[in-house]
């Protein structure tokens, strides 16, 4: 059930690839900036043991929503809150005292965690892992291909030209050079406009908020608010004694 939890996040993200304007300050920053707030969001994330993110996502009429929620010690994993919504379906996993809790549409379930499962899920599951996926989409192919119309209080707004959306590989490795061109292709087949909305300040980035135009005209969205790498409170149902095992 863990395994399935993070799969379903990270399936999600990567699921999701597939008239004036405002004069723009003089010392803008430049499109490609961004990329280097998102990386500097990831290095916070990881080099802290607490975390949280929520990510809403939008197709037409469906919304899907994930809160995550964690703290660790080392190896231990003190606590955890993973929310996930999607349309009439509810997933709700939380971590106490070494217990897991899992409600899937209202059947309570528990199991204690052993040292091994705490383990993998901070090696194999973590929340760098799920953001590394959101940071690769927002590559640099993309944000070049991307001018600013707006940037003022720490809010820009970068709008895609497809016609300047070319690949490219400079520095990465092989494996980063495929994962990139399957979405340069995937982008440059299905997607005909793309706005991307940052709240940032110098260090990182605070929420992402993105609008994709495919080409059949459909749309849909990727909101990702990154809301902190201190000490975590975590609200626990009040009914958690009653789940069985």
């Amino acid at each position: 059930m863990k395994k399935f939890i993070i799969s379903i996040v990270m399936i999600l993200m990567i699921g999701f690839v597939s008239a004036c304007k405002p004069t723009v300050p003089e010392d803008k920053t430049e499109p490609e900036d961004f990329l280097t707030y998102l990386v500097n969001t990831k290095a916070a994330y990881e080099a802290s043991e607490s975390g949280n993110i929520y990510i809403q996502l939008i197709d037409g009429d469906e919304e899907t929503t994930l809160e995550y929620i964690y703290n660790y010690t080392g190896s231990t994993l003190t606590s955890l809150k993973v929310v996930l919504i999607a349309g009439e379906s509810q997933l709700q996993a939380y971590v106490k005292d070494g217990v897991a809790y899992v409600d899937v549409n209202g059947e309570k379930t528990k199991d204690t965690l052993t040292s091994g499962e705490q383990s993998e899920i901070l090696s194999d599951y973590n929340i760098v892992a799920l953001m590394e996926t959101a940071i690769n989409t927002f590559d640099l192919s993309l944000l070049k291909a991307c001018t600013i119309t707006t940037d003022e209080a720490g809010v820009a707004t970068l709008d895609f030209n497809k016609e300047s959306y070319v690949f490219i590989s400079t520095g990465l490795s092989d494996e980063e050079f495929l994962e990139a061109d399957e979405r340069y292709q995937n982008i440059n087949t299905n997607i005909e406009d793309i706005t991307l909305e940052f709240t940032y300040t110098e260090e990182g980035v605070s929420v992402l908020d993105s609008t994709w135009t495919h080409t059949d005209s459909t749309v849909s969205s990727i909101k990702i608010e990154f809301r902190g790498t201190t000490l975590q409170t975590i609200t626990y149902p009040t009914d958690l004694d009653d789940y069985t095992e």
